[in-house]
């Protein structure tokens, strides 16, 4: 081989070497975390609308499942929302700050319980009056995540939508209920 063909070759390996580094790096500490998340168990024991003063009261398993397999997850901060069309009715955000192990699942128990003040629009406020009838709800959670990978300084903020068809039930067990996969939609 000619001494411009060696050069050549060299150049060639050292580029491939640098773009596979990149590659890496940017598997490793550009994209966000694989998570799933899905609510296991759900009950509604309490959702009666007094004027504006809805009262209610929800229990929810929440499973997120790193499905990444190499590094763990951190999660700085968890908040939820439950909503009812388009009005919020219960928030909490004081979930415990943990850190999950790869190829895990952790589960969150947490029960949304209280009285808010809301204001239904005309729509809304007829398909809560149909759903009290049918004795079934479709309310939807809100689940937002600070979250990081352990190798990494950037946190990441995604959000899941779940989708909640709940009938309103006389005791805190959870009757029959099926898992629900929440959407992530950022």
């Amino acid at each position: 081989m000619r001494r411009d063909q060696k050069r050549c070759l060299g150049i060639l390996f050292c580029l491939s070497g640098i773009g596979l580094t990149v590659l890496i790096l940017c598997i490793f500490f550009v994209f966000p975390p694989a998570l799933t998340v899905r609510i296991t168990n759900a009950s509604l024991t309490q959702f009666k609308l007094s004027e504006e003063s809805l009262n209610y009261n929800l229990a929810l398993d929440l499973a997120i499942k790193d499905t990444n397999k190499v590094f763990p997850i951190h999660y700085n901060s968890i908040e939820l929302v439950a909503k009812y069309g388009k009005e919020g009715f219960a928030f909490m955000s004081s979930l415990p700050h943990f850190k999950q192990r790869y190829k895990n699942t952790t589960i969150l128990h947490t029960i949304l319980q209280g009285q808010q003040l809301v204001r239904f629009s005309e729509r809304e406020l007829s398909r809560f009056n149909l759903e009290t009838v049918a004795g079934v709800y479709g309310i939807d959670v809100v689940a937002t995540m600070q979250i990081k990978k352990s190798v990494s300084a950037r946190v990441y903020k995604r959000e899941w939508i779940c989708r909640l068809m709940l009938p309103l039930s006389s005791d805190q067990a959870f009757s029959s209920f099926k898992a629900i996969k929440c959407i992530n939609s950022i």
